[in-house]
């Protein structure tokens, strides 16, 4: 390897500040009234990025698996266990996520794209899974994965 690596440790309650947005807590309370706690895998490789979602989606009342910034990373925390619904980017720096969507479909798990790249742009892998754009929008983001999660759910 070249190249300089680092890696930085913080509690994301420490880097983030903000309450909890009371339409996410709302969103979820609407589609999950028991708070039963749904697992939500995070594929992201902007490390800011990436820990606004985690934060975000722990303070709404999700566990979260990752944030994995790659595809390698993504199928580690997907092999040993399973989650309820995952959080893609598109970009990946050298590759894509459509290895994990492709992934997600055979399982029959929900995911939504959270994106720079326009729906055009995507994939015929991401076809029928909602797409946020970039930047993030705390209450949409949650409020897409409750609803992904809904329509599993009745499923």
């Amino acid at each position: 390897m070249r190249g300089l690596f680092w890696r930085l440790t913080c509690p994301a309650k420490e880097l983030i500040g903000g309450e909890r947005p009371k339409a996410a807590v709302d969103a979820v309370s609407r589609f999950w009234p028991s708070r039963a706690r749904r697992g939500i895998l995070i594929v992201e490789d902007e490390l800011l990025v990436a820990l606004e979602g985690a934060h975000l989606l722990m303070e709404a009342g999700f566990d979260v698996l990752g944030p994995a910034p790659d595809v390698a990373g993504a199928f580690a925390f997907l092999n040993p266990r399973s989650c309820d619904a995952a959080v893609l980017d598109m970009n990946l720096g050298h590759e894509t996520s459509e290895a994990v969507a492709i992934e997600l479909a055979k399982r029959k798990m929900p995911f939504l794209t959270l994106s720079g790249y326009s729906r055009p742009q995507q994939g015929s892998s991401f076809d029928g899974a909602p797409a946020l754009a970039k930047p993030l929008k705390p209450e949409l983001l949650i409020a897409t994965i409750a609803q992904c999660l809904a329509a599993q759910r009745s499923r």
